[in-house]
């Protein structure tokens, strides 16, 4: 039974009953880099496929914009955006309070999935990020480190880290206050 869609299952609606829907709560997930490449492969299979509801997160709002008009048009979905400069651990921290107030104010509703698109960036010269660490270790590795572990209240995380490691799927730890 559990590989039968939800509304073929007898379990779950028993015969001849009328099952009345008063809201339906389309589900929102945020992905960092969202606008171009991969991510935006993903945020479009999402609207497409998924019906998801989208906050797309990057460094480029003019290249959010871009890409989060395009995905409206095309799929008729909300999607929101939010400026997130992963190599920047205050950059990280603000995004995360910004998407806090978007949720409490009803601006994202239902949130379900982060996925953390890493830029995947290792040529030219080595540089340094304002914190202090390697441009690319502070982008794909730290910046979502730290976003995951901010208080994300719970949600589904994917982890999209390149396209040679499979996806994982694993639940946001429970934060505790102070940490």
């Amino acid at each position: 039974m559990l590989g039968l869609p939800i509304s073929q299952r007898p379990d779950c609606y028993p015969p001849n009953e009328v099952v009345q829907i008063k809201e339906v709560i389309v589900p929102t997930a945020l992905i960092t880099g969202g606008h171009a490449g991969i991510g935006f492969e993903c945020a479009k299979q999402l609207a497409s496929r998924s019906r998801y509801n989208l906050v797309l997160a990057g460094r480029s709002m003019e290249q959010i914009n871009a890409a989060a008009q395009q995905l409206r048009t095309d799929f008729g979905i909300r999607v929101s955006t939010l400026k997130l400069d992963t190599s920047s651990l205050s950059s990280v921290r603000d995004a995360a309070t910004k998407f806090g107030a978007m949720l409490d104010s009803g601006e994202v509703d239902s949130f379900q999935a982060l996925l953390c698109n890493a830029g995947g960036y290792f040529g030219g010269p080595l540089s340094y990020s304002k914190d202090g660490y390697e441009t690319t270790f502070a982008t794909n590795c730290l910046g979502h480190f730290l976003l995951i572990e901010l208080p994300l209240r719970g949600k589904a995380l994917l982890d999209v880290k390149t396209l040679h490691h499979p996806l994982c799927l694993r639940t946001a730890p429970s934060v505790t206050a102070g940490r």
